[in-house]
């Protein structure tokens, strides 16, 4: 049971035995009744937790459905807004797994050498696209012009496989997410969801490591 005072900073509520704690029987505060509240009191019970989605009707808190259904409304958006945020979380670790950088700096110099290595390859190359490899080459002074070529490739390749897959999971998220009904409902959609990804994250990582030069 909770117990009602007033303060002079205001209102505050403790539980039965924090307030028969807090002093003498003669020197505690007196509780207030919230079934009697006067305009102040009535003001601050509306937005406590323990009112937040009841109404006074003759002296007697009862539940209003719209309050608890928007309340409840509120809660289950907050709960979705945070799963999604997980799964981007799960999906940024992952890319970081598999490519070891993740800035956007990072990811648009591997492409600018992947298209240059991938134009060299098929014969459909020009002078910027030997350049672009010609310098890695000779500052690096660790592969042949090939080596780093089919290394670039790979590790190219292996981008695009992760940015789609780690597309399609996000996708796949916010699709399963978005029409839960109760965050009991979320709850389990969010773990039916965690374990697909786990399955498509250990075939993705074990496809990678089969990808010849994806290791150099």
């Amino acid at each position: 049971m909770n117990i009602y005072i007033k303060t002079a900073s205001g209102y505050m509520v403790m539980t039965q035995d924090d307030w028969e704690a807090c002093a003498p029987a003669e020197k505690r505060p007196e509780p207030l009744d919230p079934n009697k509240p006067d305009i102040d009191f009535l003001a601050w019970l509306q937005v406590s937790p323990d009112f937040a989605d009841k109404v006074l009707v003759k002296g007697k808190w009862v539940v209003d459905v719209k309050k608890q259904s928007e309340l409840d409304a509120a809660a289950l958006a907050a709960a979705k807004s945070a799963a999604l945020a997980a799964a981007v979380h799960y999906a940024d670790e992952l890319q970081a797994s598999i490519l070891g950088e993740t800035s956007p700096a990072a990811q648009a110099r591997l492409m600018g050498k992947y298209t240059a290595a991938v134009a060299i390859k098929s014969g459909a190359d020009t002078a910027g696209d030997h350049a672009v490899i010609d310098a890695e080459v000779m500052l690096r002074d660790k592969y042949t012009k090939a080596e780093l070529i089919d290394v670039i490739i790979a590790k190219g390749t292996a981008a695009k496989q992760a940015e789609g897959m780690i597309n399609g999971m996000l996708l796949l998220a916010q699709d399963a997410f978005e029409p839960a009904q109760t965050i009991e409902e979320l709850g389990e959609r969010v773990e039916a969801i965690t374990a697909q990804a786990d399955a498509l994250k250990s075939k993705l990582l074990a496809a990678l490591a089969a990808v010849p030069n994806f290791k150099k």
